[in-house]
């Protein structure tokens, strides 16, 4: 690199030359910076941090987990109490699965009053909820005098279809899963 000349020894007209020469570079260095900007940035993306394709993140050697490991094995550990569900004795509803009449194997018939209890397989299940919808009906009647009888509907009773009063207390379920259990 060129050691800078002495500046009190150039003249006026040096000087503007100097200067006139160093603005075109002053631009020229502006529009480089901008464009290293852009390709480093464009070089520190990659699929986690933007919307590129794993695939386009190359050979580079990814930062691993920060987990410790407990150094205790897989699964469940041994001395932990299990604590799984118990057979209930109120069963609602039982479906038997009945034997064949005949044997599978040679065809002779079977006597099912042998047949002895093989195996009992209990599932818990929630029951659906479901709608219970009451109608609320008025009547009228016109007396012989000419005045119209008419019943009015309780205070609770305000739309043609409405929710009613259990189903504001109930508020837990979704909107939607309320009605898609009613159409069920």
């Amino acid at each position: 690199m060129q050691e800078l000349p002495d500046l009190s020894r150039l003249t006026h007209e040096q000087k503007d030359d100097l200067i006139r020469m160093l603005f075109p570079l002053i631009e020229q260095v502006r529009l480089l910076m901008a464009r290293v900007e852009e390709l480093e940035a464009r070089l520190s993306k990659d699929s986690p941090n933007s919307s590129k394709p794993p695939s386009s993140d190359g050979l580079t050697k990814k930062t691993g987990s920060l987990r410790v490991s407990s150094g205790a094995k897989r699964g469940r550990q041994a001395g932990r109490i299990c604590k799984t569900l118990k057979r209930s004795n109120q069963v609602d509803v039982v479906i038997e699965y009945p034997l064949p009449e005949h044997c599978q194997e040679c065809g002779a018939t079977l006597n099912l009053a042998d047949a002895q209890l093989d195996e009992r397989r209990q599932v818990f299940d929630i029951p659906v909820a479901q709608f219970q919808v009451t109608e609320h009906r008025t009547q009228q009647l016109r007396c012989t005098c000419g005045q119209l009888q008419q019943r009015e509907f309780p205070e609770s009773v305000t739309e043609v279809v409405q929710y009613g009063t259990e189903r504001a207390r109930t508020r837990g379920a979704s909107d939607r899963g309320a009605v898609v259990a009613a159409r069920a």
